[in-house]
């Protein structure tokens, strides 16, 4: 694990060998249309400034390189991408065509219709019976008719919550 330098020591350890460390810089690479940043690590800023920073991805593109403070990267990859725009003297795309198109709409959804027959068959060695799939109605709900396999009656429907889910059943009253 490459465990990245945080100042806040709030702040959750960013592993810069992660999926989503890696992720995120080939997102903001391809965004940037630029090849991926190098993370380096204890960096000595030249003069003026003479400063060491701790972990820093470089970028670079159009013959111009800048620094990127990787936790703060880490934190906000969103924030990062405006910032290296400037930075780095990428054009933003401003006419239509420059843009991808948009994305196609998805087919609608069809939706099955509901059951015209509520009760299922006779469980075994019971005096329920099963629901049919799609059925939607409500506990107490009355049901005359045919079930599934042939039989008339009249039903009530039963819906008992369980911690791990519902119980429904129709029990014949008629």
């Amino acid at each position: 694990m490459n465990i990245l330098y945080t100042m806040n020591p709030g702040a959750p350890k960013i592993d810069a060998d992660s999926f989503q460390f890696k992720y995120e810089l080939a997102w903001i690479g391809n965004a940037l249309k630029i090849s991926a940043p190098v993370l380096v690590q204890n960096i000595l800023l030249p003069p003026p400034t003479g400063l060491r920073m701790d972990d820093v991805l470089v970028f670079q593109a159009n013959g111009r390189t800048t620094l990127v403070d990787a936790e703060l990267f880490a934190q906000g990859p969103q924030v990062t991408i405006t910032g290296l725009y400037r930075e780095l003297a990428i054009p933003v795309p401003t006419e239509i065509p420059q843009y991808a198109p948009p994305p196609v709409p998805a087919p609608p959804v069809v939706v099955p219709p509901a059951p015209t027959v509520l009760v299922g068959p006779k469980q075994e060695n019971s005096e329920t019976y099963l629901p049919v799939p799609g059925d939607t109605s409500p506990d107490g709900t009355e049901y005359e008719g045919e079930n599934t396999v042939g039989e008339t009656g009249k039903w009530i429907k039963n819906v008992t919550h369980m911690p791990f889910g519902s119980m429904v059943y129709w029990v014949k009253i008629g």
